[in-house]
């Protein structure tokens, strides 16, 4: 993981919003990013909805998962000592 954390910072391939596994980013930034976008838009009347969604790895489907390593983060081949 860390190996792929670091490829991903370092050709900015995270979104820009993206708290989990980034340097100095926490559930508490995420926090902070939500709250922030929130209180000012029900401050100015509008209606807002946020929905949280949390699944286990295990539920992930590994063939999409693969496919946006790939396309996305240009990480192909295996792991040590996954082959």
């Amino acid at each position: 993981m860390k190996q792929l954390t670091l490829h991903a910072d370092q050709n900015e391939l995270f979104l820009a919003r993206q708290s989990a596994y980034r340097r100095f980013h926490s559930t508490k930034s995420a926090a902070l990013v939500v709250h922030n976008d929130i209180i000012p838009a029900i401050d100015e009347g509008h209606v807002v909805a946020l929905a949280l969604l949390d699944s286990a790895f295990d539920t992930v489907d590994h063939p999409t998962l693969l496919s946006i390593l790939q396309s996305r983060f240009f990480v192909t081949g295996h792991t040590e000592g996954n082959h």
